[in-house]
């Protein structure tokens, strides 16, 4: 059943779940700045798959909030089809997105910095949000995998 899905992502040793007991924003820990992933998702309950493909959701998303100056490429995921974005929004030092679907739902990764992030920083998200998949069962906080 699609509404007991539970988004798993394989969280890095050196990041950490922040700002409640079931969030969904992640942030290294001992981090000298506030750069943050954020993680939603979209369960889609119907039987109906997306009309639309990935690269225009993130296109359109990146110019909704403002956003400019993108480069958008496809990546791996363990998910399904999943595309990502670099681009410049505000006074934010960098700024990515991904976003994945299987064809009915959706999981949006955003890493938002407000400080420049180090090339360790950069590799451990971009692993991070392409390791995000939905699953049926939830796993225990002892499998390395995240479930919210």
């Amino acid at each position: 059943m699609a509404e007991d899905r539970h988004l798993l992502i394989e969280l890095d040793g050196n990041w950490e779940a922040v700002a409640g007991p079931k969030t969904c924003s992640y942030m290294r820990k001992g981090r000298i700045n506030n750069n943050a992933l954020q993680v939603s998702i979209a369960v889609n309950n119907s039987n109906a798959r997306l009309q639309i493909e990935p690269e225009e959701l993130i296109v359109a998303w990146v110019q909704r909030i403002g956003g400019s100056n993108m480069r958008v490429s496809p990546c791996q995921s363990q998910f399904g089809k999943m595309v990502t974005v670099t681009f410049s929004a505000g006074d934010f030092a960098h700024c990515r997105a991904w976003f994945s679907t299987d064809g009915m739902s959706t999981i949006q990764a955003t890493f938002i910095c407000d400080g420049q992030p180090s090339d360790a920083e950069l590799t451990e998200v971009s692993q991070m949000a392409r390791s995000m998949r939905l699953a049926q069962a939830k796993p225990t906080k002892k499998s390395g995998w995240w479930p919210f």
